[in-house]
């Protein structure tokens, strides 16, 4: 029960708790877990446990942040295998009609997803958000309004001034 407390008590300072999994992180770490129970026990102070538990999740916010790294790499690799180098140039971009439009619907403002899909009047799933708003993202056409949390459910996207120049120079 205390863990739940401590998950909702976290989640409630930082929404970025409410992703990470501090259950599966203490019962990975349960041996150095009750240790520090046991030493914060003894010395009539909880300073041992805190140190413990700031320690997981720095350890698990450094692991998160490494796995974002990889799947971005990834991701990059297999789009560069896809399409070639000369679509990584991000002077020289092709958008498809598709991505053209969302540049233009951001136009009016920063959009959820949903309201991009409907804006542009799409059924939107991720692997349409991969093929046609990620590449805006990597184009530095498109950024997310909140970066450092993407999987953040007030997260919105706006044009770049990047962005702003290319729907200026898009005959429509």
């Amino acid at each position: 029960m205390g863990r739940l407390w401590q998950t909702l008590l976290l989640a409630k300072w930082n929404e970025i708790f409410a992703f990470i999994p501090m259950e599966s992180v203490l019962y990975e770490n349960r041996t150095h877990y009750y240790k520090a129970i046991e030493a914060a026990r003894k010395a009539n102070d909880s300073g041992a446990f805190i140190e413990f538990t700031l320690s997981s999740i720095a350890e698990i916010i450094t692991e998160q942040e490494k796995h974002q790294e990889k799947h971005q790499e990834e991701h990059q690799e297999e789009h560069q295998e896809e399409h070639g180098d000369r679509h990584l140039d991000k002077h020289r971009v092709e958008l498809n009609r598709t991505q053209i439009d969302v540049l233009f619907a951001l136009n009016n403002g920063s959009l959820s997803r949903k309201e991009i899909f409907e804006a542009i009047s799409k059924k939107g799933d991720s692997r349409f958000f991969k093929r046609n708003i990620e590449p805006l993202i990597i184009y530095e056409l498109v950024e997310m309004t909140i970066p450092d949390t993407p999987n953040n459910k007030n997260q919105k996207y706006r044009l770049t001034e990047r962005g702003m120049e290319k729907v200026n120079n898009i005959e429509r």
